[in-house]
């Protein structure tokens, strides 16, 4: 229910939405908006997507940024759409990397025009969509892909837009005991105790990343591959996060992290996860 007070493009890949919070946020409790990163005296909450290749991301921020003289056109689109926009849902794709953000805001005759804006990180795919969400079409994209670069998913204006092929992996968050040691058993791994390897957890399960899956395999050494797998989910399924920059020495820049700090390393805290990745980048 937040509202779009401000777009701006620092750079080609990074968009920011300044976003004015709800004037009665009843879901959110206020512990929760105050661990929050703003902007310095501010109450507006700013909301960083960036498909950089290499920081690919998209976290709220309390940092300024310099914007270039003259707007780009992807940014004039975005502001001639969205100011003012009312933020009607957060989404993300079963537990992938694609975001969406739909808005809706009254024309000048009062009908509600609604937009869907999609942010897909995905590495150097990363990419960031304007889409009609009543017909699907894109309006723009941060990145034309035009069909003799990728036939397979040409991305330009005034096409419809089609999501990334959907990865034939297992939801972690729905998994259960006997369906976990079923596809460890398939995979070679049949006894209930035996080591699984942190490459078969991020080839089999959606969402679950290499340091994640390395945490669950060391946890797996003392209390058995289901019930450190379980740990992990329930963590997630119940929003029990520790989040803070994990690192192993003072040379090492960090990663960001949420689970509990694993052997060997050590964690900055932080009050959300927001806050330690706006710290982090």
């Amino acid at each position: 229910d937040g509202i779009v007070d401000k777009i701006q493009q620092p750079k080609k890949s990074m968009v920011l939405l300044d976003v004015h919070p709800p004037a009665r946020a009843s879901q959110s409790p206020a512990e929760v908006l105050d661990s929050l990163p703003r902007l310095s005296g501010k109450k507006t909450f700013r909301l960083l997507i960036s498909v950089d290749p290499s920081f690919p991301r998209v976290h709220l921020t309390g940092s300024d940024f310099e914007n270039p003289k003259t707007a780009l056109s992807f940014c004039m689109l975005l502001r001639k759409h969205l100011t003012g926009a009312r933020i009607v849902t957060v989404t993300l794709r079963g537990i992938e990397r694609i975001l969406n953000l739909t808005l809706e805001k009254r024309d000048p005759v009062g009908r509600i025009l609604r937009y869907t804006l999609v942010a897909e990180i995905m590495g150097r795919h990363s990419n960031l969509f304007l889409v009609d969400s009543r017909t699907g079409i894109i309006l723009d994209a941060l990145k034309s892909v035009p069909p003799g670069r990728s036939a397979a998913r040409p991305i330009q204006r005034n096409n419809p837009y089609v999501p990334p092929p959907a990865q034939e992996k297992e939801d972690p968050l729905r998994v259960e005991e006997g369906a976990l040691l079923e596809l460890a058993g398939r995979a070679g791994r049949p006894r209930k105790t035996e080591k699984v390897s942190a490459k078969w957890l991020v080839s089999t399960f959606a969402g679950i990343s290499p340091d994640v899956a390395a945490w669950v395999v060391d946890r797996a050494k003392e209390s058995g591959l289901w019930d450190a797998f379980r740990d992990a989910r329930d963590r997630f399924r119940e929003e029990r996060f520790s989040p803070g920059i994990l690192t192993v020495n003072d040379a090492d820049e960090g990663s960001l992290w949420v689970l509990p700090v694993p052997a060997g390393k050590r964690s900055l805290s932080f009050p959300s996860a927001n806050a330690a990745a706006d710290a982090l980048y």
